[in-house]
């Protein structure tokens, strides 16, 4: 899953009509960035009260 997530960004980042800066990571380092981020955003959204659904 993550190496077709990786292909997918790689491509989206070099379309360009997206205009995004390239956050260049291996398959392995995207996985614990994603990870490392929905833990810090679901703390935050659980602070903040917010109903995810």
């Amino acid at each position: 899953m993550f190496d077709k997530l990786h292909a997918a960004m790689l491509e989206a980042t070099n379309d360009p009509k997206v205009r995004a800066e390239p956050l260049v990571l291996t398959p392995q380092g995207r996985k614990y960035f994603m990870a490392s981020e929905t833990s810090k955003w679901a703390t935050i959204i659980r602070k903040m009260g917010v109903d995810p659904m």
